[in-house]
């Protein structure tokens, strides 16, 4: 039975505000609930180089030249991978152009 008596049966109610009151409302994630694909992954703890991968990493710059990281981490540097192979790179030029300023004084 319709307790309105302006609108009939057959109507649906309007809008207010922009949301559709004839329709059950939408249900909204809790902002406890969390996404684990977009949380950040922690990341691991750095482990420094040691002496024996520093020179099979010399060996291998010398070998296949700059730029070649995925060939020194693959036959090389096993226990690297390309990207830590280029981040180890930038430090040791870094740190030979540092010395070599300190060396011309």
């Amino acid at each position: 039975m319709n307790t309105s008596p302006n609108i009939p049966a057959s109507k649906s109610l309007p809008k207010l505000f922009g949301v559709d009151l004839s329709k059950p409302p939408m249900k909204r994630k809790s902002k406890s609930m969390i996404d684990l694909n977009k949380v950040p992954k922690k990341r691991s703890a750095s482990v420094h180089w040691t002496e024996d991968e520093h020179m099979r990493f010399l060996e291998g710059l010398q070998a296949l030249g700059r730029g070649k990281w995925a060939g020194i981490a693959r036959d090389y540097v096993i226990t690297r991978n390309a990207t830590q192979v280029s981040t180890h790179a930038q430090k040791v030029s870094l740190a030979s152009a540092i010395i070599d300023n300190l060396l011309r004084v």
